[in-house]
């Protein structure tokens, strides 16, 4: 039978959190369970990286890691690449299908995702105005889980969107909520 899963969440700031805890909440995981590292930046959620992924291998199943890094100009692909090539530099072995590990990367950033969700044109080759208000991303947040339970949105999401939808899903099976 299921049990609560204790989630890590690593990322590079407060919005993703936001967003990512609203898109949590929504799906019905105890957020009770999450524990946020705001890592400052991209260069290092990639060295936090490492140590969560030893930390949450030790752990069993009792525990997932969601990280979250905005991909700028490089796709998705390959920011998880980079992020199994710091994990074999480390000589850890790299995120396999069968981890409790999830990687989204907004291209270009965060606020790609969260104009896009509000209606807003957004060409995710290009940085975004920095949102106004990081709290505010929660809305959109609980709009992409929606989006992303139906497994066929509405509208045609931007590629980083569908990537994150895909990832989620194969995630979600892989983690039973409480």
């Amino acid at each position: 039978m299921a049990r609560n899963v204790a989630i890590i969440l690593l990322m590079e700031d407060s919005a993703h959190d936001c967003f990512v805890r609203a898109f949590l909440r929504e799906h019905n995981f105890p957020t009770r369970a999450v524990r946020s590292i705001m890592a400052g930046g991209k260069g290092h959620v990639a060295k936090a990286f490492v140590n969560e992924v030893k930390t949450l291998r030790t752990r069993g199943d009792t525990c997932a890691l969601i990280v979250v890094t905005d991909a700028d100009d490089r796709t998705p692909q390959r920011v998880r690449q980079e992020l199994d090539d710091k994990l074999r530099e480390a000589s850890v072995q790299p995120v396999s299908p069968s981890d409790r590990i999830g990687i989204f990367c907004p291209k270009y950033a965060i606020e790609s995702w969260v104009y896009f969700l509000r209606g807003i044109a957004v060409d995710e080759t290009a940085k975004q105005r920095k949102l106004d208000d990081v709290g505010s991303s929660r809305v959109e947040g609980k709009r992409l889980a929606k989006m992303c339970m139906k497994q066929e949105p509405m509208v045609p999401l931007p590629s980083s969107l569908v990537d994150a939808c895909q990832i989620w899903h194969d995630f979600s099976k892989r983690c039973p909520k409480g």
